[in-house]
């Protein structure tokens, strides 16, 4: 590369649409390719900024065999939010989507189109739309399924695109880079989005302690945490950094009749904004690049920061407090495994997948492979158990052999009438993972001394 020259995936990272592109293939990764970080660039490869001719410009392109099978681009114009496609295998997608009707219901603003990659045979179809739109179909079990049918024969195959691979994207796509904790938030009172009468400095030299507002976000929404620490940088006529606050949740999704955006809870670190309100600390001095759009913070931005706040013996920042923290993680366990126990219970229609029994109270979400976050949760990773069975399972008393059968272990006299039934038959979306119960089955064996 010649000196001063920038890689690829610098421009992306300097750029505005860094976070759009790693959250998104960070969601099709997870929903399409088992172990990915073991696969890639041999089988799969995810170039960035690829220097194809199209308009408008690609921004990234996951590639196996011959052919793409998840791309995103630039926005089209009027839009500031990027697109792309992904391609599907249709009769698996067609089996709840029959229509464009249908999956505008489900999916508002994607279009099915059609799709000739030689490699992905005539049994194929691209999905179209918004990148924050595939992201949320691409979560949706039955969607992911048309994808992993697709791309399954790809996977046996060593891709031609291995050259083009990026592997510092892959690094920030698949959380093998460090993940920022410092964010910048732009605000400009002369903005139509501002939405308060009083200018910036009068709005923060307002707010208290323990104040916790909740701020619109147009990027970065898969990437801040709770804990992260946000500095506000006023642009024009201020363009300086005047407010300091922590994230004080993860961000969320709010929806009214029209659309859906997010919203991020920001505690204001009242010391530190007071110190910043009466101290100028200038954004041109610190600040290495524009910020058109919530961005993370730079290392040598922070590192200027740092050095300025020190030298002039600002207040420490603040940090969530562990209650807090702990409180955060338990709410959001809740939240997901109630969220897999209805999504178990609709799969199963309210039955145990073993014995039949339809009493919801008794009804529990188990997990195939261990929960280890939200990305655990999926219907193929689990089974609806009644509560017992639910303790033998996890145990590793009662296993799932490689013909979806139950096997129970010697000595349980009791449960020895199940020991050969199969398992209650779902959907192939639904169906338990073969390789999952082999893990477990695994496990069990090693558990059991068998």
């Amino acid at each position: 590369m010649p000196r001063g020259s920038k890689s690829q995936f610098d421009r992306l990272l300097e750029g505005p649409y860094y976070d759009a592109v790693v959250a998104a293939n960070h969601a099709y990764l997870r929903a399409a390719i088992p172990d990915a970080a073991a696969t890639e660039r041999e089988f799969w490869a995810l170039s960035c900024l690829p220097n194809t001719p199209t308009r408008p410009r690609r921004l990234s392109a996951v590639s196996m065999k011959t052919m793409e099978t998840f791309v995103l681009h630039e926005p089209r114009q009027g839009d500031k939010m990027p697109e792309g496609f992904v391609v599907v295998r249709r009769s698996t997608f067609r089996r709840h989507w029959a229509s464009r009707r249908a999956l505008s219901r489900t999916f508002p603003g994607l279009i099915e189109e059609p799709s000739d990659y030689e490699d992905g045979g005539d049994d194929q179809a691209r999905i179209a739309g918004r990148y924050d739109r595939l992201i949320l179909a691409l979560a949706d079990e039955r969607f992911a399924a048309a994808v992993r049918d697709l791309v399954a024969p790809l996977l046996v195959v060593r891709t031609m695109h291995g050259a083009g691979h990026s592997y510092a994207l892959v690094d920030h796509v698949l959380d093998r880079a460090s993940r920022p904790s410092e964010w910048i938030y732009p605000v400009n009172e002369e903005s139509e989005n501002w939405g308060d009468d009083r200018g910036v400095l009068e709005t923060f030299r307002s707010v208290r302690e323990g104040d916790v507002g909740e701020w619109y976000l147009s990027s970065c929404f898969h990437q801040i945490r709770a804990g992260d620490r946000i500095w506000v940088y006023a642009t024009t006529p201020h363009r300086r950094i005047l407010a300091a606050g922590i994230a004080w949740s993860d961000p969320y999704e709010v929806a009214d009749e029209e659309t859906a955006y997010w919203r991020l809870d920001i505690r204001w670190d009242i010391p530190l904004t007071r110190f910043l309100l009466a101290t100028e600390t200038a954004g041109p001095e610190i600040l290495e690049a524009r910020v058109p759009q919530v961005r993370a913070m730079q290392p040598a931005e922070s590192a200027k920061l740092s050095a300025f706040l020190a030298d002039r013996q600002a207040p420490e920042p603040a940090r969530l407090p562990a209650g807090r923290r702990r409180r955060l993680a338990q709410v959001t366990a809740r939240q997901g495994q109630a969220d897999f126990r209805r999504r178990l219970m609709a799969a199963y229609d309210g039955r145990c997948a073993i014995t039949g029994c339809d009493v919801e109270a008794v009804l529990q979400a188990a997990h195939i492979d261990p929960y280890n976050g939200p990305a655990t949760n999926r219907v193929t990773n689990g089974l609806l158990l009644r509560a017992d069975l639910h303790n033998l399972f996890d145990r590793g008393f009662l296993w799932i052999d490689g013909r979806y059968r139950v096997r129970i272990a010697e000595g349980l006299d009791h449960y020895a009438d199940l020991d050969g039934q199969l398992l209650q038959q779902v959907t192939t979306d639904a169906r338990p993972d073969k390789e999952a119960l082999a893990r477990h089955r695994s496990e069990a064996v090693k558990r059991i001394g068998r």
